[in-house]
């Protein structure tokens, strides 16, 4: 049985209404990647401004704002596999990763 066959929009019974929310779609794509991206550089601009004063979480009139550190470890087990196995050699494989996320919640108004 062989592949099936790579049609085009228009081969498939598509039309140029489908195209455009296609495009659309992309458009949409492309601004949530580029929203995604500054968001995630602020964090980073945020939470070292917030981590040189010695705290962990500030707040605004409207934000509570707190920075969140953590790592990750994962085993290479190709490495296992050269190395062999035994405490040392597992901990010779293993690769840790530091991350710090941003976390930020709405205040709640007092009702006057």
């Amino acid at each position: 049985m062989g592949a099936e066959p790579i049609l085009t929009y228009q081969e498939a019974g598509l039309d140029e209404e489908w195209l455009k929310k296609l495009e659309e779609r992309q458009e949409w794509v492309a601004e949530k990647e580029a929203a995604e991206s500054a968001v995630k550089h602020l964090n980073g601009v945020l939470g070292e401004a917030i981590a040189q004063t010695g705290n962990k979480t500030v707040t605004t009139e409207k934000w509570r704002v707190t920075v969140t550190e953590g790592a990750s470890v994962t085993i290479d087990k190709k490495k296992l596999l050269e190395l062999g196995v035994g405490a040392e050699i597992i901990e010779a494989a293993t690769k840790r990763k530091t991350y710090q996320t941003l976390t930020v919640t709405g205040i709640k108004q007092k009702e006057e």
